[in-house]
């Protein structure tokens, strides 16, 4: 059986990140055997986006469209969407396209939006996938069932560091709507609808390319500490370290507690262009898998529910003080 795959937009001109071809299309190459392929490269956002999206279809050898029929026309069992947050007008377009097609959509970053207006993309596109691809770690996936089963008991506490290196570099709209939003998913998908007091402390970025240093502290209802460190390593000059990054949890439960590292399974290679070699499928790639086979989950909608918790987050750290977040979501 194939999955063709549509990437539809390449992010935002006013940043370096390109998940389309750093996330998405090895993802697709990690299911080839699968039958999964790019279908096309859909670009939204025509010559003021550069050439991402024309060298995008050069290097996977689809064909380059700029037009929803076009987009269409090249079959498309699943789209990928990295539109630019600037222009949501293009991304509601796109989706309506794609959803009046019955074409299973998975949208990444969705937490770049403002909270208002993901709310209301949530509220029109409830089918659309979250591109929050970490629950979807083996690691997790596996932790999940124990912890919703009460294997550790009644869960107290969870703590949890993502900590990258600089690949692409600190987002323009912050590190807490851009990394931030992984953790709390996490979080979110071990205990479900996140509720209660935020506290967080963000430190600026540094002149080196470091992202802000974040430091997140959450007292959950009923009676849940989370807390979570967040940033991002600068490059420096002349470096050589590699571009991995630290992303662990420690679950504390009332009956035992669970360690997860999702940065493994995986191997180190000295002196290689791709120094963290992983096993087995990526995160990345089980969320694309998953969503071509059905799941629908998260949708936006939970999104939309982490975007509020990041708003909290955000007034806290310019306020200096505690702020109360939450109402309840539809699913995990």
């Amino acid at each position: 059986m194939t999955t063709r795959v549509l990437l539809a937009g390449t992010g935002s001109p006013e940043h370096r990140q390109h998940h389309q071809r750093t996330m998405y299309l090895p993802a697709i190459r990690q299911l080839a055997d699968q039958g999964f392929t790019v279908a096309g490269v859909w670009d939204l956002a025509g010559p003021g986006n550069g050439p991402r999206a024309a060298d995008l279809a050069a290097e996977t050898g689809a064909p380059l469209v700029t037009d929803v029929d076009s987009a269409l026309a090249t079959g498309p069992d699943l789209a990928v969407v990295c539109a630019d947050p600037a222009v949501p007008q293009t991304l509601v377009d796109t989706l309506q396209s794609l959803d009046d097609a019955g074409v299973a959509t998975l949208m990444d970053k969705p937490t770049l939006l403002d909270t208002t207006t993901l709310t209301a993309v949530a509220e029109r596109f409830p089918a659309v996938v979250a591109g929050h691809p970490w629950r979807f770690h083996p690691a997790l996936a596996g932790a999940r069932p124990r912890v919703e089963s009460g294997g550790i008991g009644r869960v107290r506490a969870v703590h949890g560091e993502l900590l990258v290196g600089p690949t692409d570099g600190p987002h323009p709209l912050g590190e807490l709507r851009n990394l931030g939003v992984h953790a709390l998913d996490v979080v979110q998908s071990l205990i479900g609808d996140l509720r209660g007091r935020a506290s967080a402390v963000v430190s600026p970025a540094g002149p080196d390319g470091a992202g802000e240093a974040i430091t997140v502290s959450l007292r959950c209802e009923p009676d849940l500490a989370v807390t979570l460190l967040i940033g991002r390593a600068g490059g420096g000059t002349g470096t050589t370290a590699r571009p991995g990054m630290v992303h662990r949890y420690r679950i504390l439960g009332s009956h035992g507690q669970l360690l997860l590292d999702l940065d493994s399974p995986g191997m180190d290679v000295i002196g290689g262009t791709s120094p963290r070699v992983m096993f087995g499928p990526s995160a990345v790639a089980a969320q694309v898998a998953a969503v071509a086979a059905g799941d629908g989950q998260p949708g936006l909608a939970v999104a939309a529910a982490l975007g509020g918790v990041l708003d909290a987050l955000a007034e806290s750290a310019r306020a200096l003080r505690a702020v109360d977040f939450g109402e309840a979501s539809s699913a995990r």
